[in-house]
């Protein structure tokens, strides 16, 4: 049975291996080894295994933003990212933040129904990021 916590720096070797196994773009030592430094990364582990991660940051220093939730195909529909969200979410009800964010590009449907079936609310989308589709930005209010 996997479980969720907070990650250390000994986590950063599986948490890349984890971002290196998922399709999209890869995040190296200087973004993640800063992120968890900052107790901005969680994981869920399985038998001293990464199986996922979830980085999240502050948008306008208040905010907080999930970057990147990744988890090994292999891993995928066992609930682990929900897990992973759901510990996330607690830290930042006990910190008295009311709501926080997310995104995904509008064309990852699979990633919009997963973000619906946590409560997330579509609050609008931006072009011109860099990339071929809109980014669809999410709110999920914690109280």
């Amino acid at each position: 049975m996997y479980r969720v916590r907070a990650a250390t720096r000994d986590d950063l070797p599986g948490v890349l291996d984890v971002d290196a196994a998922v399709v999209g773009d890869r995040h190296d030592e200087g973004v993640i080894g800063p992120a968890i430094e900052g107790g901005r990364v969680l994981v869920a582990e399985e038998q001293s295994v990464v199986l996922a991660y979830l980085r999240w940051d502050f948008f306008w220093d208040t905010i907080p933003l999930c970057f990147t939730v990744r988890v090994r195909p292999e891993h995928q529909r066992r609930g682990i990212g929900r897990a992973l969200y759901g510990l996330a979410e607690e830290d930042f009800r006990r910190r008295g933040l009311a709501f926080w964010l997310s995104s995904t590009e509008e064309a990852n449907k699979r990633s919009l129904l997963f973000h619906d079936s946590l409560g997330f609310r579509r609050i609008g989308t931006l072009f011109g990021l860099g990339q071929d589709v809109g980014e669809i930005f999410l709110r999920k209010d914690l109280g």
